[in-house]
């Protein structure tokens, strides 16, 4: 890695965007990164969350979890190689199963310091080297895809999480990072609820709750 731009995206009004609070059974929350750098409009990612599960008897939250590389074939030195958010509460331990070259970390790893968003973030997952990229590993462009099942540990019991933010009242924000040969690129983004009917017929009735993510970037070395 020779370089990082970081994408940083105007934070929407308390309004457009509150904390996703899930509980088990609730519907899915899709994550669109579209048009997400100025420097790089042509990367794109779909960031899916699922099959909500709490277990107070071992203070666990599970997700499923599937995250596409939507970027054009064409554009064959973008690998998507890590993803992070935050939770309230804040987890204590992760595990992934079901991964295969993709690792999870809690917490703020100190190797992340070159990427603003990344190091606030509770949980990252990532392939090859770590959070900050680097190295081979990840998905490549052109729909490239991969599902994990996320177990998160809390220090009690809990039936219900805000996902995507650190507190009741603030934003959603989700983070993507993707390794090209010379940069890495970190985007952050904040949702707006949208419409099904903006995001294509693909998504019609699977009664999912849906959002698009297309607030602008600004990129920056």
């Amino acid at each position: 890695m020779l370089g990082a731009l970081v994408g940083a995206a105007t934070l929407a009004t308390a309004s457009a965007s509150q904390a996703t609070t899930v509980t088990a059974g609730s519907p899915d929350i899709i994550v669109l990164f579209d048009n997400a750098i100025a420097n790089r409009p042509d990367a794109q990612a779909t960031l899916q969350f699922s099959n909500f599960r709490f277990d107070t008897s071992a203070d666990t939250f599970r997700t499923t979890i599937t995250l596409t590389n939507t970027t054009n074939a064409s554009f064959s030195d973008l690998r998507l190689t890590g993803f992070g958010f935050n939770t309230n509460p804040n987890a204590i331990k992760g595990e992934l199963i079901g991964s295969t070259g993709w690792s999870t970390t809690i917490g703020t790893p100190s190797s992340l310091v070159g990427f603003p968003g990344f190091t606030t973030v509770d949980v990252c997952l990532w392939a090859g080297a770590g959070c900050f990229g680097g190295e081979s590993g990840g998905l490549a462009s052109g729909g490239s895809t991969t599902t994990v099942d996320l177990t998160l540990y809390f220090s009690s019991p809990i039936t219900a999480l805000d996902l995507g933010t650190n507190g009741s009242g603030e934003h959603d924000t989700f983070y993507v990072k993707y390794q090209s040969p010379t940069a890495a690129y970190e985007f952050v983004k904040v949702p707006e609820p949208v419409s099904a009917a903006l995001l294509g017929t693909a998504f019609l009735g699977l009664g999912m709750i849906r959002r698009r993510l297309s607030i602008p970037s600004l990129a920056v070395s």
